[in-house]
């Protein structure tokens, strides 16, 4: 069994296509959350530090990155 099943478990293995768009996505919104963190430092919503913001941008472009080869 997997460790992870419910309704939130994909039925089937995700495309090429899916995965990066859903990473593109997640790009955007880290880069909307990190500017709102930098622009408003701590009057923004935003619980974590732009530090930790922007290593998790560089994650994730740098998986986008690699899923293009």
């Amino acid at each position: 069994m997997y460790p992870l099943q419910g309704e939130h478990m994909p039925k089937k293995k995700l495309t090429k296509a899916q995965v990066n768009k859903k990473l593109q996505s997640i790009r955007k919104a880290l880069y909307d959350l990190f500017l709102d963190k930098f622009a408003y430092g701590t009057e923004s919503y935003m619980p974590m530090s732009a530090k930790k913001i922007e290593q998790f941008h560089k994650d994730t472009v740098s998986a986008i990155l690699r899923l293009k080869k």
